[in-house]
């Protein structure tokens, strides 16, 4: 039974109990592939919460963020509805991913941000503070204004902020607008109008 403890015991139980459901469903794709006959292996909620409860359980005895990454991706990938299976999985994952990131420099936290479903995990307002922070001394009330709007653009193309954040990105916007001590005028160059006002109602 996997401990709900963060012990070294507990962590190699749930990366060994990843691993063997993987491994199950490798095999069965496998069988279904030789025999012709068709099988949905798709993970249920019930077992994919089950899984993902495991990994919270052990993820603050996590002490690498890649390996939390990895751990994290794997499982759920494998847990097909597992994240929303139940209440508060996102948030202490989050929690968890954000602590670990907001520690790194800033050219390590813009890497980090690009990875998979790091992103997608994070709160809109966890990931405004880090794409801020990624930013370094690049921003400040002295920054060129034309060099900030690229450094806005640039952020927007690179993470997909608009298409795939956009409260994140109006949040970024709010804090990038106080950090440089922006004034309206400059508003538009830095923000082109059709960039504000985004609302997205599907924000964590």
């Amino acid at each position: 039974m996997l401990s709900v403890g963060p012990t070294k015991e507990s962590k190699d139980s749930f990366k060994s109990l990843l691993q063997g459901a993987e491994n199950a469903v490798e095999r069965a794709e496998l069988t279904a592939s030789v025999t012709g006959v068709d099988s949905d292996q798709n993970v249920g909620a019930d077992a994919g919460g089950f899984l993902m409860d495991g990994f919270v359980a052990v993820q603050s005895d996590i002490e690498s963020l890649d390996e939390w990454h990895n751990l994290a991706t794997r499982s759920i990938d494998f847990s097909t509805g597992g994240l929303e299976a139940r209440v508060g999985t996102k948030r202490k994952l989050n929690q968890n991913l954000y602590a670990r990131l907001e520690k790194l420099e800033p050219a390590e936290i813009g890497k980090w941000l690009a990875k998979d479903k790091v992103m997608d995990l994070l709160s809109a307002q966890q990931s405004s503070e880090l794409l801020v922070q990624s930013l370094g001394d690049e921003l400040g009330p002295d920054t060129d204004i034309n060099t900030l709007a690229k450094i806005v653009a640039d952020l927007d193309k690179k993470y997909e902020l608009l298409e795939k954040h956009p409260v994140a990105y109006n949040e970024m916007r709010d804090k990038i607008a106080e950090k440089a001590q922006l004034q309206p005028h400059n508003v538009d160059t830095v923000f082109p109008e059709k960039t504000r006002g985004v609302t997205d109602i599907n924000s964590v």
